[in-house]
């Protein structure tokens, strides 16, 4: 059944700081290796906020007998509310205990090898609590965010420039069922 009540996440600023010296942009690396760098870092600080917020979202299936079993659980039910499940979030460090029903395939030329775990795409991120995760239906959530923003401000008494990436992200969700938190661990 939908819920017919709109569950979002207000937008949220996330980004990275950091003092560069000048030579570095001018003559080191280069200020377009900078940039890409504090990009990539605001748009991965993104993500885990949103698995921060996904991880408060309801409430989670306990464990049942090992971690791939307590995973097609929460998948199970995700299934059943929603019609189905795209994707499943995890901390790397809970791979192996569900390495024996995830796989790799060709994915397109941007992201290469893409992981899966019984047909839906894994995703690993490091905000994600280790013991747990989080399937979720993508085809009820609604992402947004903004291009990512830099700033620059030389200081020159130490010919440093401090440098900000900023991206404002937020992550609505259409259905309060389409999220789920599994508990992969044994209590024991």
């Amino acid at each position: 059944m939908v819920d017919s009540v709109l569950d979002d996440q207000e937008l949220a600023p996330y980004g990275v700081t950091y003092d560069i010296s000048d030579q570095v942009a001018r003559f080191g690396v280069g200020e377009t290796a900078v940039a890409d760098r504090l990009s990539a870092e605001a748009v991965f600080s993104a993500n885990g906020g949103i698995i921060n917020r996904f991880e408060l979202h309801g409430s989670e299936i306990a464990f049942v007998s090992d971690a791939p079993t307590s995973l097609d659980t929460g998948i199970a039910e995700v299934v059943s509310r929603t019609g189905g499940a795209t994707g499943v979030v995890i901390n790397a460090a809970d791979y192996p205990a569900v390495a024996a029903r995830s796989a790799t395939s060709a994915g397109d030329v941007e992201s290469g090898t893409v992981a899966g775990y019984n047909g839906l795409r894994l995703f690993m991120h490091p905000e994600m609590a280790s013991g747990h995760a989080i399937v979720v239906n993508g085809a009820w959530l609604s992402a947004h965010a903004t291009d990512v923003l830099l700033a620059s401000l030389p200081n020159l008494s130490d010919n440093t420039i401090r440098v900000r990436a900023e991206v404002y992200a937020a992550v609505l969700i259409g259905d309060a069922s389409a999220v789920q938190r599994v508990d992969i661990a044994s209590a024991a």
